[in-house]
């Protein structure tokens, strides 16, 4: 690539792949809409800092899949579309098409709803991602070609298996707290092993290897939270006994109850199953409660189960990250600064509560 910020110069394509570059993430800037001309969404990402060392952990971003993008482009002189449908499906006539472009109109295309708590209603979700975002969120697809391309993978016919065990590879992160594939996800269902991605929490993919098994779940939406990964782990817990984890059933039974009793009752629960599971950690469990809460606007809740998080974790940054989070939302910035803090204090690495601190101290001075 040409005209790179001397920053991102020494970045890889390995690091785009696992989402190690550190470069800044092209959808999380107010000032670069998705409506916005992409060679000024450039221009203004350049500028943006580096969030962290190349190579150091992973953090999903959609600038990797973008400079992915372009690499294709300039190496083979096709689009990026005309390189995937004429690599990977060039005899398919029908039930595939690339567009990132919620609100066009596609026959046949299953549309994504999103539920609203205000009307107690689902909308259907219409964004105009723009064709450089593609290669992230425009791929449509049918299930009956999406199973014709993965026997393409299994018979070797797309990549070879020397390249697909390479694929299968951890990267070598700096952080070695942190796992990730190149362009696949790792995952463990009952200490075994399958990769796999999901796509928009409405989608995924996962494969066992060992098991010559593989489960395609799609799906246009969901109401309180996401559950691609749990179908598609249970789906594999009945198909085969030895992919059965009672642990997952366990982080199921914590969720569930958050929705359906009240808080203080779901707490109560909470306690009463991790008992049965006196090994288990279910920080990412709590979690994932609590922004799923936060984005179904009850941050009350949502509060209450970051600090129930931060008194079962004292030690996790990221605990208190989360819950300082939860606390600016609810503009209660003191407490925020004080949590943004020390999860600086446990992770001096933490951008984003530096970030944050300084943005706190701005908006307390006026």
């Amino acid at each position: 690539m040409d005209n790179l910020p001397t920053g991102w110069q020494d970045v890889r394509v390995k690091n785009l792949l696992t989402h190690s570059s550190g470069l800044p993430d092209i959808v999380k800037f107010d000032d670069i809409p998705y409506a916005l001309e992409e060679s000024e969404k450039w221009n203004r990402l350049y500028k943006k800092p580096i969030e962290f060392e190349i190579g150091n952990h992973f953090s999903y971003n959609q600038t990797n899949y973008c400079l992915l993008t372009k690499i294709i482009e300039k190496i083979t002189g096709a689009t990026f579309e005309d390189y995937v449908l004429n690599g990977q499906f060039p005899t398919v006539e029908k039930g595939i098409v690339f567009s990132a472009n919620s609100s066009e109109f596609i026959p046949d295309r299953v549309d994504h709803h999103r539920f609203d708590f205000k009307t107690e209603k689902y909308k259907r979700f219409n964004a105009d991602h723009g064709k450089i975002h593609n290669s992230g969120s425009g791929l449509n697809i049918t299930l009956k070609e999406f199973i014709a391309w993965n026997d393409r993978l299994d018979k070797n016919i797309l990549l070879s298996p020397a390249t697909k065990n390479a694929m299968w590879s951890p990267f070598p992160f700096k952080d070695t707290t942190n796992s990730f594939l190149y362009g696949w996800d790792s995952y463990e269902t009952n200490k075994i092993k399958s990769f796999g991605f999901s796509g928009g929490n409405m989608t995924a993919f996962r494969k066992f290897i060992d098991h010559d098994l593989t489960i395609i779940f799609l799906s246009n939406g969901y109401k309180n939270y996401n559950v691609e990964g749990q179908v598609i782990d249970h789906v594999a817990g009945i198909i085969d006994e030895n992919l059965r984890d009672s642990n997952l059933l366990a982080d199921e039974k914590i969720t569930a109850d958050f929705y359906k009793v009240d808080i203080a009752k779901a707490i109560q629960n909470y306690y009463s199953v991790k008992s049965q599971y006196p090994t288990r950690n279910f920080e990412n469990r709590l979690l994932s409660i609590g922004y799923n809460l936060m984005n179904n606007q009850n941050l009350k809740n949502a509060i209450k189960v970051f600090e129930l998080n931060l008194k079962e974790n004292p030690n996790s940054a990221n605990a208190y990250d989360c819950m300082a989070e939860a606390y600016f939302t609810n503009e209660q910035f003191d407490l925020a600064r004080q949590n943004y803090q020390k999860s600086l204090d446990l992770y001096p690495e933490n951008t984003n509560a530096k970030d944050m601190i300084n943005k706190i101290d701005k908006i307390m001075k006026k």
